[in-house]
């Protein structure tokens, strides 16, 4: 796939891209990030939730989403981890208000439903291929609901519609990145991260 951004034709990759995107303005690099992700992320989630609808295909999708909340934090956050925000910072900025509410964690602590979608949805599924602490389950099946606690088990989340909760937070960073500017705290931070992985890049070749 190829696309033009302010005259230029782009591949929408990082190896290929990298000299090309210095001379982007800031919003050309915003306009890139965002075809890169719908080509590489939210494209390929789409086919997995129209054509499949097997367990292990929730479970790779919500793996794929956890990763792509990780890389727009990064962003969003200028790839700063600050204390104990790395992760919910941009769910609790762009997602579903729900992830807010708190449930007791395996230890018996209060946490976020957030905290429980990046401890044990996240982390179990990236560390162990699995969820530590909690279940997917259809909404249907939970009352309607998106999110909701799983008895003393942790929390359920309907993998369908963190999908489509997902989709909408990333165009409504983006939408935020373009009404605030290159001057503003998020359009800094993008930048930032943008340039520090386009040197990453540079320095592999």
């Amino acid at each position: 796939m190829a696309i033009e951004i302010e005259g230029s034709t782009f591949s929408l990759f990082w190896d290929t891209d990298r000299n090309a995107l210095t001379s982007l303005s800031f919003a050309g690099r915003v306009r890139w990030l965002h075809e890169r992700i719908k080509m590489v992320l939210l494209g390929p989630l789409t086919l997995l939730v129209e054509k499949h609808n097997e367990e292990y295909v929730w479970l790779c999708t919500t793996q794929l989403v956890c990763a792509g909340i990780d890389a727009l934090d990064g962003f969003y956050g200028n790839g700063s981890h600050g204390s104990g925000t790395f992760f919910c910072r941009f769910v609790e900025a762009f997602m579903d208000p729900g992830f807010r509410q708190k449930a007791l964690d395996k230890k018996g602590k209060s946490k976020t439903y957030c905290e429980h979608l990046k401890n044990y949805f996240r982390h179990g599924l990236t560390h162990g291929f699995s969820i530590e602490y909690g279940v997917l389950s259809k909404a249907a099946e939970q009352g309607g609901n998106y999110l909701s606690q799983n008895g003393s088990n942790g929390i359920s989340v309907c993998p369908e519609m963190l999908v489509i909760d997902f989709r909408q937070a990333v165009d409504s960073y983006f939408s935020l990145l373009v009404q605030q500017g290159e001057h503003s705290t998020i359009g800094k931070n993008f930048m930032n991260r943008f340039e520090s992985i386009r040197k990453q890049e540079s320095e592999r070749s």
